[in-house]
């Protein structure tokens, strides 16, 4: 059997009740020798979008995004009929989060391991495939957000299977990233895809940890990296070299399924960007920096923030130096809900200025998208530190108000 998407013909082999795709085909970029793009290069522009992490109605302590490691719910039958109950629901609880916007966009967060078919058999990828396919009936563009791309098997972690530097580990995830782009809604439905980085990553950053913030207003110092040099003079295993091939390797391996590779970064990477105004060339997280970037030629950047002073400068040098087009970068809004939890503190004192603010700067840089982290943070119950769907202890769900903000501005960029 022969099955044709993204004008590819590719054979087709049934497992467990779906179809599964094996490509042995490339399309080659001409930009340079052996490089691989799709002839018609898909773009975000426009788009907005939210991180979809898990759906509403599952059991108190499902923070996925805090403990996933091998407890997730794509793995997991009890909470994947959770899913099947309220997705209707929660397709419309997202779509009423980007204000029924008509580029709304659901960025699937899919632990990478899952798709170890030995480890895991083939449930997690045929529910990938039906949720992929769901959100494309409703209306909602799906784009595949790869996490814990140096995690295997049942979610651990040895040094062996360091991704950047042995090449086993590596070939190991990129298999498992292929597994996925051939799945039969992947390939009819998705045309980009990101990988968590690993610039916080103990994996680059020889153990010092990057994400160890403090807060303090805008204009006095804002949001600090503390623990490290931020123009990369703290000890770290991954070099430019080293994060520009494993970059590439990844760049590669998306676009022979014709699908764009936007490159995820976190907020330590545009705390990076300092003093400023920055040199590029001096401007190094982990192996991360915008030659690094460039010379993989990725297809655009997957950018969380949140309202932090470093980040206007920090865009506009990475653009100025080549790394990326405007149009190919979704700007992802990670103020915290800080009227809700009395531990997430924003910068600017509120949500709503916070937002504001975000907001401000976002269309000041004249980015081609933005989105948001994320849907919904936990179950029933849970605190609530990003989400923009707030689910109750008796299960009702309703928008946050950074949910409500988000909603309002994407009505007003329709």
């Amino acid at each position: 059997m022969v099955h044709c998407c993204r004008s590819r013909c590719r054979p087709i082999i049934w497992i467990s009740g779906f179809f599964l795709h094996l490509s042995f085909t490339t399309a080659f970029d001409t930009r340079t020798p052996g490089g691989v793009l799709p002839s018609v290069q898909p773009t975000v522009d426009k788009a907005v979008a939210t991180v979809w992490i898990n759906p509403s109605g599952l059991h108190a302590g499902a923070l996925a995004w805090r403990n996933v490691k091998g407890n997730t719910f794509w793995g997991n039958a009890s909470q994947w009929g959770t899913y099947l109950e309220v997705r209707d629901k929660d397709a419309d609880m997202l779509l009423a989060s980007l204000g029924h916007h008509p580029n709304s966009t659901a960025i699937i967060f899919f632990q990478a391991y899952l798709a170890d078919i030995s480890t895991w058999t083939d449930a997690p990828l045929q529910r990938l495939n039906y949720a992929v396919q769901h959100f494309s009936v409703r209306g909602i563009k799906p784009l595949i957000f790869f996490g814990d791309p140096e995690f295997y098997g049942i979610g651990t972690w040895a040094t062996t299977h360091d991704v950047v530097h042995n090449t086993t580990a590596q070939a190991y995830l990129l298999k498992n990233i292929r597994t996925v782009l051939a799945l039969d809604a992947v390939q009819q439905y998705v045309d980009h895809a990101s990988v968590y980085w690993l610039g916080a990553s103990t994996r680059c950053t020889g153990g010092v940890n990057v994400d160890a913030t403090t807060v303090s207003p805008l204009g006095g110092g804002d949001w600090q990296v503390h623990g490290r040099d931020v123009q990369g003079s703290a000890p770290s295993i991954c070099t430019e070299d080293d994060i520009a091939q494993y970059n590439t390797a990844l760049r590669t391996t998306f676009a022979s399924e014709n699908v764009s590779f936007l490159a995820h970064v976190d907020g330590p990477f545009w705390n990076g960007c300092t003093p400023q105004p920055c040199d590029p060339k001096k401007w190094i997280v982990s192996g991360y920096s915008p030659a690094s970037l460039k010379r993989a030629r990725v297809d655009g950047l997957l950018g969380e923030s949140w309202t932090m002073g470093t980040l206007v400068d920090a865009v506009e040098t990475l653009l100025a130096f080549g790394t990326v087009p405007a149009r190919e970068v979704v700007l992802l809004n990670d103020v915290p809900n800080c009227d809700l939890q009395s531990t997430f503190k924003c910068s600017t004192g509120s949500v709503a200025s916070d937002t504001a603010q975000w907001f401000q700067w976002w269309q000041q840089l004249g980015l081609g998208a933005w989105g948001v982290w994320d849907f919904i943070d936990g179950g029933i119950g849970d605190s609530n530190g990003y989400g923009d769907v707030l689910l109750e202890a008796n299960g009702s769900v309703s928008l946050t108000a950074k949910g409500r903000l988000h909603a309002a501005f994407a009505q007003t960029q329709q």
